[in-house]
């Protein structure tokens, strides 16, 4: 790595947080958007509870996220970023914290009005009952989302691919260093 961008490189945590949710959610966006093919019985309903399993467990690992960088911070933008890059990296990356709890948060929320969730086995307790039209809408939110996530990302990884290739700066290295 460069020298100059020494210091600038993201922690550990922050690190393993990026590169571990990240699969997890294109992994459950994928799934997400299959479940329309799939028809009803006990191959979605096991589908659908392992994807309630690892969508609680993004909401958690996004809040944490959002702690963590509350108490540390964002290092500084790589030197020699123009201001308008670094205000349209921040305005994503708080698009993708949107985003991720909107996603999460209402999928939760929706499963609270239907089956509910279990938590590694544990059924979580339900809030609400049974309602039917409020799950819906709140799947409508859901979807919603899960829309503007899939847009986010391909902004994301063109923008660090933009950064590597074209720019040739340490963005992308700030994360993988």
């Amino acid at each position: 790595m460069n020298a100059t961008h020494v210091g600038t490189v993201h922690n550990r945590l922050t690190r393993v947080f990026h590169w571990g949710m990240a699969p997890l959610i294109v992994g459950m966006l994928a799934l997400g958007f299959l479940f329309e093919g799939i028809p009803k019985g006990p191959v979605k309903g096991s589908l659908m509870d392992l994807h309630k399993l690892i969508g609680t467990l993004l909401l958690v690992l996004t809040v944490a996220r959002l702690a963590w960088v509350a108490a540390t911070g964002h290092p500084a933008s790589a030197p020699g970023q123009p201001a308008w890059q670094r205000l349209t990296a921040r305005a994503a990356h708080a698009g993708l914290y949107v985003a991720m709890l909107g996603m999460a948060g209402s999928g939760f929320l929706a499963s609270n009005f239907s089956r509910g969730v279990k938590f590694f086995g544990i059924a979580l307790p339900q809030f609400g009952g049974l309602d039917p039209a409020l799950g819906k809408t709140l799947m409508t939110f859901h979807m919603g989302f899960a829309w503007f996530l899939v847009g986010l990302l391909a902004v994301h990884v063109l923008a660090a691919l933009w950064h590597q290739y074209v720019r040739r700066d340490a963005t992308l290295e700030r994360m993988l260093a």
